[in-house]
C-alpha cells in the first residue's frame, strides 16, 4: 500500500478534510469534474484506507487519510 497521492487524489481528500463529509455528486461539483471520477477515485482511496464510505451518498476522509493530507501540505 502506497502514501504516494496523485494530485487529483490530494485534491479530492483535502476537500473532505476541509469541508467534512459530501455525497460523490457533491465532490464533482466542488471539484469541476464527472461523477464517473470521483466514483473511480473514492474507491480507490478506500481500497488504499483513506476514505471511508457510508452508504452511497456520504464520503468521509478516514484518520489515516487526514494525517496523509496534513503530512503533503506545504510548509
Amino acid at each position: 500500500m502506497t502514501d504516494r497521492l496523485t494530485a487529483f487524489e490530494r485534491t479530492l481528500l483535502s476537500e473532505l478534510a476541509g469541508e467534512g463529509d459530501r455525497s460523490p455528486a457533491g465532490l464533482a461539483v466542488a471539484l469541476e469534474t464527472d461523477l464517473g471520477t470521483v466514483l473511480e477515485t473514492t474507491a480507490a482511496l478506500q481500497d488504499r484506507g483513506l476514505l471511508a464510505r457510508q452508504g452511497f451518498d456520504t464520503c468521509r476522509v478516514s484518520d489515516r487519510g487526514r494525517a496523509l493530507v496534513e503530512r503533503s501540505r506545504p510548509a
